[in-house]
């Protein structure tokens, strides 16, 4: 079916009309005219979020090229093999005989949200203050919050209510990885936004089940080395990434643990992890890191002790005696820390 001249409707934007289409390797893309101007979104994966066909029968043919997408994803996900606890505790230890361990734990670096933000939690669900909106606008000149159709964006620009930019938060309407992090506890790799890959979604290629997932972040106006841990989780569901869509990792329905605002600054990132190349707490690029087991264990006691004499004192404990038995660590002897803060 020709997409060209089919009418769309854009929760923003309003109505614009498909005026061409793209292909940029193996990314299709079509470019949309509104009347604010043209908008480029991936094809047809733009469908899914930000924008809904006019005519039904374009919509009947965007959701079956949807449906072929998600059949795909499905087709992979079904090959990979059902790991169980003995199986994936042999196999680490015969990797670590072998000196072939490939430790698969994952850090993502977050872009700070006070969306949700009280004596409990850190933040992660919802879109941000109007304070911080404006920050990560004007001083910290986050790529996506500066988009002309990032809903924040049009907000801060008077072309949306507050109470829009919240409704569309609270109807699951797309605003970003982070407004909806701790509420759907699943961690996406990103796009490249630069470079001959911009666009292009990224892949996490080691295989993270029954590994921590470690979620960290800053405040605005603060150095790196005040990057804390603010939640983690086991990985029970993952999917690497293909031409379509970035890689994630979701949160085991149980083994999940979000720190307070309080406990969280206790939890500094770079007590625990070093560069293998200096001594620097320095991230740089990317959005996400492996971290060691060794490491996370670490990081799975201290947050056990922090959690002493709270509600979550005894899964605290668990998840961290669970980790530890599935990694073959001694649970009573995971070591000093030895991160970057640490060696300075």
């Amino acid at each position: 079916m020709n997409e060209i001249g089919q009418i769309v409707i854009h929760k923003s934007f309003g109505e614009g009309k498909i005026c061409r289409k793209e292909i940029e390797g193996k990314q299709q893309y079509i470019i949309v005219n509104f009347s604010i101007g043209e908008k480029k979104f991936v094809f047809p994966n733009a469908f899914t979020k930000y924008l809904k066909a006019k005519d039904e029968k374009f919509k009947e043919y965007v959701n079956s090229l949807l449906k072929s997408i998600n059949d795909k994803l499905e087709r992979e996900k079904l090959k990979k093999p059902v790991v169980n606890v003995v199986h994936f505790n042999q196999k680490k230890q015969n990797k670590r005989k072998n000196n072939e361990t490939e430790e698969a734990n994952i850090a993502f670096k977050c872009n700070y949200c006070d969306g949700g933000k009280n004596k409990n939690r850190v933040g992660f669900r919802g879109a941000c203050s109007t304070t911080l909106i404006s920050i990560n606008i004007n001083e910290e000149k986050r790529v996506w919050c500066n988009q002309e159709e990032c809903p924040c964006f049009l907000y801060y620009n008077g072309k949306k209510t507050r109470k829009e930019l919240d409704a569309e938060c609270k109807e699951d309407f797309y605003v970003c990885y982070e407004s909806q992090l701790l509420r759907e506890w699943t961690a996406y790799a990103g796009v490249y936004h630069m470079g001959e890959r911009e666009g292009e979604p990224k892949k996490i290629k080691r295989e993270t089940y029954n590994n921590l997932c470690i979620l960290t972040t800053r405040e605005p106006r603060t150095q790196e080395e005040d990057r804390f841990i603010f939640a983690v989780f086991l990985v029970d569901d993952s999917f690497e990434g293909d031409e379509y869509q970035e890689g994630y990792v979701c949160a085991h329905p149980k083994y999940r643990i979000e720190l307070s605002p309080k406990e969280a600054k206790k939890m500094l990132f770079w007590k625990y992890y070093c560069n293998t190349s200096n001594n620097i707490p320095s991230w740089n690029s990317g959005l996400f890191r492996y971290v060691e087991d060794y490491v996370s264990a670490q990081i799975l006691r201290d947050i056990s002790r922090l959690k002493k004499g709270t509600k979550e004192e005894s899964l605290s404990k668990e998840f961290y005696e669970y980790y530890c038995k599935i990694h073959n660590i001694d649970s009573a002897n995971v070591g000093r820390v030895k991160g970057a803060l640490c060696k300075r």
